[in-house]
């Protein structure tokens, strides 16, 4: 049988030590104890050094780098005779503290996730067996991340200082909470950067103190060329284009995007013929522009010729 101090001895080992229960209103020299009283003695002292032990256990927090909402916590296993760990979680050091899950044996951490971003929390674990709970370790306290979120619409990139988000591809990214983050808008070819909108307005640089997660919306707008029809010649008639937008008649210039295929048709009024293209187009079928650039076409109408007279009789 494992006297007291050869149990102190062994349980020393692990770093941890316990005081010998001691029965009171009696001498050492002159009682006794039967053996059940060893055995409840024995037992005590193992529930004792149990429970004392996990006093030196030291928890550590730290981000997980995976998801912005989820901490994980460490600590040292002092025992041999554990059943699991019970781990607890309150938003301060004093608590309140509720039990938020448990690990088997021999375990050392527990990764704690669905986290608020950008918000402390604080944790303290025992162990636990068929004799009860161990004394508590001390508190740690961590702060999740926070998640900023980019979306864009139209074409161009926008990047982030310090590093995280380069979004082409990679449109969101966690940050220590209380960092100050600046995005960077760059239009894509033919694109125009018009402006942030969400966490950031205007269209100058974004910067973002992430306290929560936040999310930023970067708008890029293709550039846009305008088509301008001039009508030219002695006679009359209409310009109409594909895509809409001249009908000319009245409306005789629009904007279409940067590398839009616009193809206008003329067609003559009565008593005119459509004499030809000039400017952007040549010829006299249908006009095909790509916008690329500002662009103007002169389409010609002529008055026609009279029909010539019927042949007349001999008289």
């Amino acid at each position: 049988m494992t006297t007291p101090r050869a149990l102190e001895r062994s349980n020393k080992r692990y770093g941890c030590s316990f005081f010998p229960y001691r029965t009171p209103l009696r001498s050492r020299s002159s009682w006794v104890p039967s053996k059940e009283t060893k055995m409840n003695w024995l037992n005590t002292l193992r529930k004792r050094a149990f429970a004392i032990c996990f006093l030196f256990m030291v928890a550590i927090l730290a981000h997980t780098g995976v998801e912005a909402a989820q901490l994980t916590l460490g600590w040292t296993d002092n025992s041999t005779d554990e059943t699991g760990f019970k781990i607890e979680r309150g938003l301060s050091t004093s608590g309140p503290f509720t039990q938020v899950g448990t690990t088997g044996a021999d375990i050392g951490s527990y990764t704690n996730s669905g986290l608020a971003d950008a918000t402390n929390y604080c944790f303290r674990v025992r162990a636990y067996n068929s004799g009860g709970d161990s004394t508590y370790t001390n508190v740690a306290c961590g702060t999740t991340t926070a998640t900023l979120t980019v979306s864009k619409t139209g074409t161009g990139t926008v990047t982030s200082s310090p590093a995280g988000i380069n979004c082409g591809s990679t449109c969101s990214g966690s940050y220590t909470s209380g960092t100050s983050v600046t995005m960077t808008a760059a239009a894509g070819a033919s694109y125009s950067f018009t402006g942030w909108s969400g966490a950031c307005t205007g269209t100058g640089s974004c910067v973002v103190t992430m306290d929560a997660a936040k999310s930023v919306t970067a708008t890029f707008t293709a550039q846009s060329f305008a088509l301008t029809l001039v009508k030219a010649g002695t006679g009359s008639g209409t310009v109409t284009s594909s895509p809409s937008g001249i009908n000319c008649g009245s409306t005789c210039s629009a904007n279409y995007n940067n590398g839009t295929s616009v193809t206008l048709t003329a067609t003559a009024s009565s008593g005119s013929t459509f004499a030809g293209w000039s400017g952007a187009c040549t010829g006299t079928g249908s006009c095909s522009v790509t916008m690329d650039a500002a662009k103007s076409v002169t389409a010609t109408f002529n008055v026609s010729p009279p029909s010539p007279p019927s042949a007349l009789p001999i008289l």
